[in-house]
């Protein structure tokens, strides 16, 4: 997808549309996403739900997935799930984000990541994200609040 389609998918949209249209494969996933193994799964107002497989890459000296990529998926729930809320896509910035680790993550395994809104405010939104393995188990948590960045234009391009 070129960057003027993204840009009149961007125009159109609302921030819950155009995350359906990356689950679908109309619109492009975040840069970061594809390289960590991570894609969207479900999206509904104030609620996603990711897939994510971690590759060998993602894994630390002790052979399990580093902490940082378990941070960046629950931030990525997190930030989606306020993102369903807004009338047009934008790139929510991270105020704050708290994690539990509770479980070892491998690589290899698939994962669902999942964020909902708890509180829809118009300047910060909090939600919270978690992470599970295939037999349901929460591996990671974490609660964020999220604001929208708000140097984006309608195009989907930063402003100058």
């Amino acid at each position: 997808m070129g960057d003027n389609e993204f840009g009149t998918l961007w125009a159109q949209l609302t921030g819950e549309q155009m995350l359906v249209a990356m689950a679908d494969g109309r619109a492009r996933m975040p840069r970061h996403a594809e390289p960590i193994g991570l894609s969207l799964r479900e999206v509904v107002r104030g609620r996603v739900s990711l897939r994510w497989k971690p590759s060998e890459e993602a894994c630390n000296s002790a052979g399990q997935v580093h902490g940082g990529y378990l941070a960046m998926v629950l931030d990525d729930a997190g930030a989606m799930a306020c993102v369903t809320l807004a009338d047009r896509y934008r790139p929510m910035l991270t105020m704050s984000l708290h994690i539990d680790y509770l479980r070892p993550v491998l690589a290899g395994a698939e994962y669902v990541a999942t964020g909902v809104v708890v509180h829809p405010g118009q300047r910060r939104m909090l939600a919270d994200a978690e992470i599970t393995d295939a037999q349901g188990r929460r591996v990671a948590r974490a609660s964020g609040s999220f604001t929208p960045n708000l140097s984006y234009d309608g195009n989907g391009q930063p402003s100058s």
